[in-house]
């Protein structure tokens, strides 16, 4: 059964974990590791799906937001 940022398979199958803290919400993102899209989001995030992590980037940086990798790496 899915968890609410996918499946585990998806989760460990080398993609980025991003946990993104805002002032009124803490989130987690999934990008994956070769398109460097997200592809799973939490609900709060569900914008964010289909966008490069470049993009999703600038705009938390603009809205004074804090993403953290939390595991895997961005090559």
């Amino acid at each position: 059964m899915p968890t609410p940022l996918g499946t585990n398979a998806e989760a460990d199958s080398g993609n980025v974990l991003v946990r993104v803290d805002a002032t009124h919400f803490c989130a987690g993102l999934i990008i994956d590791r070769l398109d460097q899209r997200a592809i799973i989001a939490a609900p709060i995030l569900a914008w964010t799906i289909g966008r490069h992590r470049t993009e999703l980037s600038n705009y938390f940086r603009r809205k004074g937001w804090r993403a953290t990798i939390v595991r895997g790496s961005v090559p």
